[in-house]
């Protein structure tokens, strides 16, 4: 990680005075660090910008990709996985986002999304899914969380969280200092560790958000509810090839 000129409190104990100065300087960070949220509308606490969201997806994503053993060579597969996806994504709140899908050889069952767009699911998931309007409930899925920017949003809070413990003055490279001081903060983070897992609630968004984005484009519900019972029928049954999935996307019996 980079030394910034800002000033660092070295040790955790920090003064009566130095907790109030930084509780300032925070303070400003969550004005700083507001942002409209493209799905509710409302403000969101946001530490990183959309470009940043891109850069971050193009540096991170090829890894994952390839952890999972690559893209399939099946060429027709990989563009009707695309075609579906990217029909869905010109209906989504973000639609000028730099949307990709493909399949990767891995055998374990997930799906997952970057932040700037690009999604996979493995070749796992998709023999357990009965018809395409399973898949577009799947894929809609990943899309909610990139529409309503739960990556970008846990990288926010991961760095608010660096900026209170570690008394950082100003909040690790906010917004307007550009994606190298967003990857000087990420330092060696792994792929793996941008899919960290999502909340309850942010999986409630987006199961909300994949069903109207499916519907939209002429898939039936029962496609969204097909999805859901073979997730809880993995999840009940504690399958190891499905336990990243849920590590990353909790289940619950609402779901």
């Amino acid at each position: 990680m980079r030394n910034n000129a800002s000033p660092v409190v070295q040790d955790k104990n920090m003064t009566r005075r130095e907790f109030l100065w930084l509780s300032s300087m925070l303070a400003g960070g969550l004005v700083l660090g507001c942002a409209t949220d493209p799905v509710t509308g409302r403000q969101q606490f946001m530490l990183v910008s959309e470009e940043e969201e891109i850069q971050v997806d193009k540096q991170y994503s090829p890894l994952q990709f390839s952890a999972d053993y690559g893209p399939t060579q099946d060429q027709s597969l990989n563009a009707y996985i695309d075609g579906i996806g990217k029909k869905m994504a010109a209906r989504t709140h973000r639609p000028h986002m730099p949307y990709s899908f493909r399949v990767v050889n891995a055998t374990y069952v997930n799906a997952y999304a970057f932040p700037g767009g690009s999604i996979a699911a493995t070749r796992g998931i998709l023999l357990k899914l009965d018809n395409e309007a399973e898949l577009a409930g799947l894929l809609g899925h990943e899309l909610g969380h990139v529409n309503a920017r739960h990556t970008a949003e846990q990288l926010s809070k991961g760095m608010l969280t660096q900026a209170v413990v570690g008394g950082i003055s100003i909040l690790a490279g906010t917004q307007g200092a550009g994606y190298g001081e967003l990857a000087s903060q990420l330092g060696s983070i792994s792929a793996g560790a941008l899919l960290a897992s999502y909340s309850r609630d942010n999986e409630r968004e987006a199961d909300a958000l994949g069903m109207s984005y499916m519907i939209q484009r002429g898939y039936g519900s029962e496609g969204f509810v097909g999805l859901m019972d073979m997730l809880n029928n993995l999840s009940k049954r504690k399958l190891s090839a499905a336990e990243l999935l849920f590590a990353t996307h909790p289940m619950s019996d609402e779901r």
